[in-house]
């Protein structure tokens, strides 16, 4: 990755399609295909001159030269210094320690600075601009959307490049950064799931304890909030129209957690059946289900239904380990989150009382 200052990168891939396709859902629950390579840029000149390299609605992308750049071999352990790498369309075709030959290439010096893969982050919420959950859920949508904004320009210059939104981000989100708005808005290209699905007193259920439990409301969709749902025609229901307010994967919460006031770590989220049907929903339009989940009881009933992905995972044991690599699930820990947590001193979890004790 070559210091990303400016512009949001054009993605240059060793044989990827062009950056408006969709992933292989089949096969893996993030964007890219295996093996895929994504190229940062350098500063917003550079990042600028990039845009020659687009693939939008097919068209073919310029040859680009990088010269002047360090490359790592991590399968050799060492570092290639002062390397070039000839970019053609969407193809690496030439990485070399001596000067490339090429004619009408786009020649970009990186003066001396390594190039990398774009990185790739499994599980982020782009639209959490603070740690305590509740008080989003009741921030306009305007304000969570520009607050967004510095939050997706400081991914990309730590070079990600393709982030998966893991509950949160909506179509509209993402529609912006894949337009850029003349460069007003850059950042990663967005995988959104809209908002996590969540049983009534689960871990997407923020209502306070009370003996007059509030209404849900009025089930539309929001930036950074959750969809409390129940009942296997009404999750169908729910992951149809989250599927066409353009969701590309669907969340749900299979357990309960840790930023949540009502809901143990060790509660069970949905049914069975309930998972089911949402399973059955996503594999319906090629696509797959991501779910929340802690302890081995709730990632094995995720993943027998067919789940595809989960997030966090923390209490995993070992068997429970070997039926996620049977049924080809994958693992997304989430490590940095909880000490996110413990730096804003949003809550911590009792052993002794097996909940979550807020402390601010």
């Amino acid at each position: 990755y070559v210091a990303t200052r400016g512009a949001r990168s054009r993605p240059v891939s060793a044989r990827v399609s062009g950056r408006t396709s969709r992933p292989d859902t089949r096969t893996m629950p993030t964007a890219p295909r295996p093996g895929a390579v994504a190229m940062a840029t350098m500063g917003s000149a550079l990042g600028a001159s990039m845009g020659g390299l687009s693939t939008r609605n097919g068209s073919p992308m310029n040859a680009t030269l990088f010269k002047n750049v360090h490359v790592l071999d991590v399968r050799a352990g060492r570092l290639l210094e002062d390397h070039q790498v000839l970019v053609k369309g969407d193809t690496i075709r030439e990485l070399s320690g001596r000067p490339i030959t090429t004619s009408a290439a786009q020649v970009i010096d990186g003066g001396g600075r390594t190039l990398m893969p774009g990185l790739i982050d499994c599980h982020v919420h782009v639209t959490f601009s603070q740690a305590n959950l509740g008080l989003l859920a009741d921030t306009a949508n305007t304000t969570l959307a520009l607050r967004a904004l510095p939050i997706l320009r400081g991914m990309l210059r730590r070079g990600f490049t393709t982030v998966r939104d893991a509950g949160g981000a909506d179509w509209a989100l993402k529609q912006a950064v894949d337009d850029g708005i003349d460069g007003t808005v850059t950042g990663p290209r967005l995988f959104v799931s809209g908002p996590a699905l969540s049983p009534t007193g689960g871990h997407g259920d923020f209502r306070p304890r009370s003996d007059r439990l509030q209404p849900i409301g009025c089930g539309c969709q929001r930036l950074a909030s959750t969809r409390v749902v129940d009942g296997v025609d009404a999750v169908r229901r729910a992951v149809r129209e989250l599927l066409q307010m353009g969701a590309d994967q669907i969340k749900i919460m299979s357990s309960g957690g840790v930023a949540s006031p009502t809901d143990p770590v060790n509660a069970l989220g949905y049914s069975l059946e309930e998972t089911r049907a949402i399973v059955d929903e996503a594999a319906a339009r090629h696509t797959y289900v991501l779910a929340h989940a802690y302890t081995p009881e709730a990632i094995r009933r995720a993943v027998e239904c067919g789940v595809r992905s989960i997030e966090h995972g923390n209490l995993i044991d070992a068997p429970t380990a070997e039926l996620m690599a049977e049924r080809g699930a994958f693992a997304v820990p989430t490590l940095i989150t909880y000490e996110a947590l413990a730096r804003a001193r949003i809550c911590c979890w009792s052993m002794a009382t097996r909940s979550p004790t807020w402390r601010a």
